[in-house]
């Protein structure tokens, strides 16, 4: 206690110099608070973005990511429902399945031929309901509300578009988009558009009655068939979603499980491409991946399945996070190396200043050790000074935040979000900054308190 009280007086008889140290330390600590729970809100904001779209893990059959997407019929998972029901009803999974759902994701050609354009679509066959159960995941509550999945009760012949895919077909007035381009220069692009050949005239000209009967919404999409045969449905857009990366905003297109199966497969058939696999709880990856992977090797022998989860099918989660990561990391090496250098200066100038009372501590009886002690003491009590005023700081600042409403898209994500840094929800963060600091404390004094202590004890008594 007495050194304690010591230390508090020699840091109030230089009060301006120690202010101006724990100034330093207040903003440092402050901005690393921020910048960190920052960096932990786009952390969680992105995990459940990609959860809500792709689940926690996904069931393909073996070297469908690598080859599958060209030709999804031969890489298809035949009797899904079969694994889907022993997934579910399996004792030790069931307590941590959220959504299990089948997807079918195959490559066609859309058209809007009263438009006069066409492109090519990845197509995702969906069951809706479940989609909108999959997008509600929010385990960390972040403060999202997403609007109900747009397939969810429509017909089977009904369609999600991606936004880019929407101005590619000449729907985007139609589904009342913004950024659309004027129809004066779509209708210039189609006057200008090369002449047809006779043969190719001829067979468009028998078309014109089926164009009549196509309303503005509706697009013709041709997919192959298992046999190889072209098929051919009629869908009517319901809406249009960005989807966050333009490339595949320009190919995005949803519809019916059972209208994908049946433009793939043929009727009756209920082969899917994959098996979407959504959990209560991030961190049960590894003890669902594990159960999941007995069941496969002792119930679905004849089929070879991989299982892959949420970051291995989102590369872009990792590169987002260790980007921020890095930004935190020289963020806090600079704040780190200003606040030793000023915490070291302090001290240094305190040990000039105070050498013949030094000398007469020592010439008291005081070891080193105590001296040593004693300027420890004071660097510590500027740090926690310093750290608490700075967290203080940390926590009105995200108070801030939250008043203004202010609102971003972070990368990777198709809407805005309100700007946090839930300064408060990270404890741990405060931990570690706190802790930093108290270790660069100790380096920083560690030199003038050694010098300080090896001070010779007659000339400390005469210096001036």
């Amino acid at each position: 206690m007495k050194l304690l009280r010591l230390a508090l007086r020699n840091l109030r008889r230089n009060g301006r110099r120690t202010l101006s140290t724990q100034l330093a330390l207040t903003i440092g600590t402050a901005a690393l608070l921020l910048f960190g729970g920052f960096v932990s809100d786009i952390a969680s904001g992105l995990e459940t973005a990609y959860v809500q779209r792709s689940g926690h893990l996904q069931l393909h059959r073996e070297g469908y990511l690598a080859l599958g997407s060209g030709n999804p019929t031969a890489f298809s998972i035949a009797d899904s429902e079969r694994l889907i029901t022993a997934l579910k009803n399996d004792a030790l999974l069931k307590p941590m399945l959220r959504v299990v759902t089948p997807v079918l994701d195959t490559g066609g050609i859309a058209g809007n031929f009263l438009r006069q354009t066409s492109t090519q679509v990845m197509i995702s066959g969906v069951i809706p309901d479940e989609q909108n159960r999959l997008q509600q995941w929010n385990d960390y509550h972040y403060p999202i509300t997403l609007p109900p999945y747009p397939l969810a009760g429509s017909g089977e012949n009904s369609a999600l578009i991606g936004t880019g895919v929407a101005r590619i077909l000449g729907l985007c007035h139609t589904l009342k988009l913004d950024d659309c381009p004027s129809r004066a220069a779509v209708a210039a692009e189609n006057d200008a558009a090369a002449p047809l050949d006779d043969d190719i005239a001829a067979l468009a000209g028998q078309q014109t009655q089926n164009l009549t009967q196509q309303t503005d919404r509706q697009v013709d999409v041709l997919t192959t068939r298992l046999t190889g045969a072209p098929d051919i449905a009629r869908l009517t857009v319901i809406d249009a979603l960005n989807q966050g990366l333009q490339p595949l905003d320009n190919v995005y297109l949803a519809m019916h499980l059972a209208t994908a199966q049946r433009l793939v497969f043929g009727a009756g058939d209920r082969r899917v491409t994959g098996i979407i696999i959504q959990l209560e709880h991030t961190d049960q990856i590894a003890a669902a991946r594990a159960r999941i992977e007995a069941v496969m090797a002792t119930s679905f022998r004849d089929q070879p399945l991989e299982l892959h989860d949420v970051f291995e099918l989102n590369p872009m989660h990792g590169q987002i996070m260790h980007m921020f990561d890095t930004f935190f990391g020289l963020a806090s090496l600079l704040v780190g190396i200003v606040a030793m250098f000023m915490i070291g200066n302090t001290m240094s100038m305190a040990v000039m200043e105070r050498t013949m009372e030094i000398g007469t501590l020592r010439a008291m009886g005081v070891q080193r050790g105590g001296v040593i002690g004693l300027f420890i003491t004071e660097s510590l009590l500027m740090v926690l000074l310093g750290c608490g005023a700075g967290i203080a700081l940390a926590l009105t600042g995200d108070a801030a935040l939250r008043l203004f409403s202010l609102r971003w898209i972070p990368p990777g994500m198709t809407y805005s979000v309100p700007l946090l840094a839930n300064v408060a929800s990270h404890p741990a963060l405060i931990v570690q900054v706190s802790l930093g600091a108290t270790c660069l404390a100790i380096l920083a004094v560690g030199f003038a308190a050694r010098r300080a202590a090896s001070l010779n004890i007659i000339d400390a008594l005469r210096y001036v």
